[in-house]
């Protein structure tokens, strides 16, 4: 093999191995990004990576041999066991760190040229656990460079194999990373790293570019059964029915996007202060709020083909809003919206108050007896819903009017106090003393906390009682001790409360026109049962800090919207979204043809209407007609030859000046003897030099055959070695050359 094919073998060698190891890095990224690897499996491997990338880097050959591979595998068969068994007690968490431990240890022992072909396998398979275990936008990015990756492996590997073909071997033994002096950063900077890195992106390229044609044509049906293999996220823990006091604290220090809601445009305005209820709970130990399976009476509820669940029924209706005869419903006077739900873990439903019908994916429903509405299937997350709601606003004299006069199961249920510090009680009364009616009642303690108390998301665990520590000693916490707070103090006083997790707000995307419900926008609130009305609303809790907005939360709208689109085209995208996209596609293109149709007709009547105005005036005045046509002829005449005008001037400029680009007026001096001799019967065939043309001349015409040879000497001078007076002297030779010729036709 030749010194130019070794050098291009140790190329592809070094490309190879560079984008097999970034294959495997990418993979890796994209799995940690999920979220789901313990800190073990984020410390290690990583370490291990940049170990690799190092020695790769510097080109230095770095191998286990195969005895030190067979006692790190023995190792690990014992500590597997013991990761199963005590360390993780998962078995998928062990699986994980048993492949891991795999991929590392085959990393720094290629022995055998398979093993580039299990790392690559290995690469992939993080990539499609990470497809599995995450929806977020960036695993299409870490999605597009595994692939670009990925290309220029398979590439590179196909050349690699060639190469050994042409030199008649076939070793077992990989060559590992060829020495040279090149490192792999250098040529991966070089004209054959750019080359075929061009090629795999080209081809990245247009797989992406076809992909969303095959993407939106064909059906998917989403089954969510894949998603239970995923484990819980930490939200789920503020939205069970059983949450201790700190839980919503906890979320609200995260700022992760949880939902995006999109109001329809003939509804009504968004309220001001949007809620979305998730769960009530109704029982209090002091520190954890519960609800018991026996009081919550579940119903399971079937609906039909179209998705529909009417939340109008009278007895969903009673536990949602405390009303068996549900407020007389107007299409005008709802809330018409749509929810495109993270993957949080939960089957529950965050709807606004007062809530009337929801349109899901399921057909099989449960409600329990706090009104909280959610998928029969337990493993089935929510990702998307429409629904529907009615703002609910007595006044605030029917409320004030309504007596302590409540039912049985009201009672039984939502009246019950834990054993608690007896100021408490003193306290609720200390407040509720001047008034009498409940919902007056509740005013007073609501105004009494959002007066005396602070917001803060400083958790502090408060003792053995929390909320009398809350109540009484630090007068400061986040929303789940107001809410508990005023619960308690209104069941001391005899009204029964529940409180409800859920989220609050939401910040206006005006890029996609949807408002963003984040992590720190969860919050819990207070339901109070008021006799003839229901369970009316109460919030003791006082404002937080608006964060301040910048370029930079500019910018993250515009990666929000493009998140939105992922979520609601790419992760959703399903049969009813693709109908509702040909629906769309059709009548937009249907409409772009009418508008285009309409355009061309209207220009071409215009045209015909100039034509039939031009021809009456042709036949007024001919003359003046025909003068104006051809000025406008010869003026487009020039305009067509503009380009052939300014050439012809900028020749007969050289050619009259050859001193100021004596190249230039020389090919055009010699242009012009080519020209005058083919008129005399000399014609230069393409492939003849200007001394084979001067030699071709007929002996018998010595004289001109020696006028030629000088005018070509001096045409090489000027035309190849610049020589201004050589093209200077161009003019007159071919002047004599021409009245030479002139004399022998005239003899």
């Amino acid at each position: 093999m030749n010194p130019g094919s070794q050098t291009l073998q140790r190329g592809v060698e070094q490309l190879f191995q560079s984008s097999l190891f970034l294959m495997i890095v990418v993979g890796f990224v994209a799995l940690s990004a999920t979220g789901k690897l313990d800190p073990l499996s984020l410390l290690a491997v990583p370490l291990a990576l940049m170990v690799r990338g190092y020695f790769l880097y510097k080109d230095r050959p770095i191998r286990l041999t195969e005895q030190t591979t067979s006692r790190l595998t023995v190792f690990y068969v014992a500590f597997y066991a013991a990761d199963l068994l005590f360390l993780s007690g998962s078995f998928i968490t062990a699986t994980v760190h048993l492949v891991l431990f795999i991929m590392v240890v085959t990393m720094f022992s290629v022995q055998r040229e398979r093993y580039h072909v299990y790392l690559s396998v290995i690469a992939f398979l993080m990539v499609l656990s990470a497809a599995i275990l995450t929806i977020d936008s960036f695993f299409l990015g870490a999605f597009f460079v595994f692939l670009l990756l990925a290309a220029m492996t398979f590439i590179t590997f196909e050349m690699r194999r060639s190469f050994r073909d042409l030199a008649g071997s076939s070793p077992k033994e990989p060559q590992g990373a060829v020495a040279s002096a090149d490192t792999p950063a250098s040529l991966l900077r070089g004209r054959l790293g750019k080359s075929l890195g061009a090629a795999a992106l080209a081809m990245i390229l247009a797989t992406f570019a076809a992909s969303p044609l095959i993407f939106y044509l064909i059906p998917r049906w989403s089954f969510g059964r894949l998603s239970s293999l995923a484990a819980r996220n930490s939200f789920v823990s503020g939205f069970t029915d059983n949450v201790k006091l700190g839980e919503i604290g906890r979320i609200q220090q995260v700022d992760t996007v949880v939902m995006h809601v999109q109001f329809s445009p003939e509804s009504l305005k968004p309220p001001a202060d949007m809620k979305f209820r998730g769960v009530t709970l109704g029982q209090f130990d002091g520190k954890t709020w519960f609800n018991r399976p026996e009081e919550m009476k579940t119903r399971i509820f079937r609906v039909d083909s179209d998705r529909h669940f009417d939340l109008t029924r009278p007895w969903i209706a009673g536990r949602i809003s405390g009303l068996t005869a549900f407020p007389r419903r107007s299409t005008s006077g709802e809330f018409s919206y749509r929810v495109l739900l993270e993957p949080i873990g939960t089957n529950a439903f965050f709807l606004l108050t007062t809530p009337t019908e929801v349109f899901g994916e399921e057909r099989n429903y449960f409600v329990d007896g706090g009104g909280t509405v959610a998928y029969l299937d337990p493993t089935r997350q929510i990702r998307s819903y429409r629904a529907t709601a009615i703002p609910r606003t007595p006044t605030v004299a029917q409320r004030a009017a309504a007596q302590p006069q409540y039912p049985q199961e009201i009672s039984d249920a939502y009246l019950q106090v834990p054993r608690i510090d007896p100021r408490v009680r003193e306290l609720a009364e200390s407040i509720t003393r001047n008034v009498q009616s409940p919902y007056e009642k509740a005013a007073a303690i609501e105004g009494y906390l959002l007066k005396n108390f602070t917001y803060t998301l400083q958790l502090e665990s408060g003792g053995d009682d929390p909320l009398a520590d809350f109540l009484l000693v630090r007068k400061r916490g986040h929303c789940e001790y107001f809410a508990s707070a005023m619960a308690i103090l209104l069941r001391e006083v005899g009204v029964p409360t529940r409180i409800v997790n859920g989220f609050r707000g939401g910040e206006l995307n005006d890029i996609s026109g949807s408002y963003i419900v984040r992590a720190r926008d969860a919050h819990s609130w207070v339901e109070v049962y008021i006799a003839g009305h229901g369970w009316t609303e109460f919030d003791p809790t006082p404002p937080a800090e608006i964060p301040a907005t910048n370029a930079w939360a500019r910018f993250l709208l515009y990666v929000d919207a493009a998140r939105e689109f992922w979520g609601e085209w790419v992760i959703n995208y399903d049969v009813t979204r693709q109908t509702t996209l040909a629906e769309t596609s059709t009548s937009k293109a249907r409409e772009v043809f009418d508008r285009i149709r309409g355009f061309v007709r209207d220009r071409y009547d215009a045209l015909l209407e100039r034509a039939r105005e031009t021809q009456r005036r042709a036949a007024e005045n001919p003359r003046a007609y025909a003068l104006r046509t051809g000025v406008a002829a010869g003026l487009l005449l020039v305009l067509l030859n503009l380009r052939a005008l300014f050439r012809m001037i900028t020749n007969f400029r050289l050619a009259r000046k050859p001193r100021s680009a004596p190249r230039a007026a020389a090919s055009i001096w010699y242009e012009r003897l080519v020209r005058m001799l083919r008129k005399r019967g000399i014609e230069k065939t393409p492939g003849q030099t200007p001394q084979e043309l001067a030699a071709s001349v007929p002996a018998e015409m010595s004289g001109l055959r020696h006028r030629i040879k000088q005018f070509t000497e001096h045409y090489e001078m000027a035309r190849f070695g610049g020589d201004q007076e050589s093209a200077a002297r161009l003019p007159a030779l071919y002047q004599a050359l021409e009245e030479s010729l002139q004399s022998e036709a005239k003899r």
